[in-house]
């Protein structure tokens, strides 16, 4: 009797791809954001246009007679241990790349890689796992539900 993708290692395993191709996606774009931030970047003066909740604030910014948008987290001096107080249309140092004006960021990246970077390789490994998992369940290297026994 064949058992439904529901029923099998498939279901989970798909889930977890997709969750986790979400956040190494996500991952992956500020690698590159980072990446012409520090290969290109510029310095100008955006205007805070929105506050959202936990620090974060929306901003507008004009380069080369274009206006562009970005959200972004207020920057965090790492010496005090404190947010830099940009207040709703109030004046923020934005750092944007010139050739690609629309990448913006409130903080200057320090590197290209980002914080926590061993854990989204940890989480990069998780992924394979499970996308081999996904191809192949009778994969060696494919994650194994655990038998449940039968009435």
């Amino acid at each position: 009797m064949r058992s439904s993708f529901f029923q099998s290692v498939r279901f989970p395993a798909s889930i977890g791809v997709l969750f986790l191709g979400w956040f190494l996606f996500g991952e992956a774009r500020d690698v590159w954001k980072h990446y012409w931030l520090l290969k290109d970047g510029e310095q100008g003066t955006g205007i805070v246009t929105y506050e959202h909740a936990r620090n974060v604030v929306d901003y507008c910014y004009r380069v080369g007679g274009k206006e562009y948008k970005g959200t972004d987290r207020r920057r965090y001096l790492r010496q005090s241990h404190e947010y830099v107080n940009v207040m709703l249309g109030g004046h923020a140092v934005v750092y944007f790349s010139c050739s690609h004006p629309w990448l913006s960021s409130l903080t200057p990246p320090a590197s290209i890689l980002p914080d926590g970077f061993l854990g989204v390789l940890l989480f990069l490994a998780f992924e394979i796992w499970l996308i081999i998992t996904l191809i192949s369940p009778n994969n060696r290297w494919a994650y194994k539900l655990p038998h449940r026994p039968t009435a």
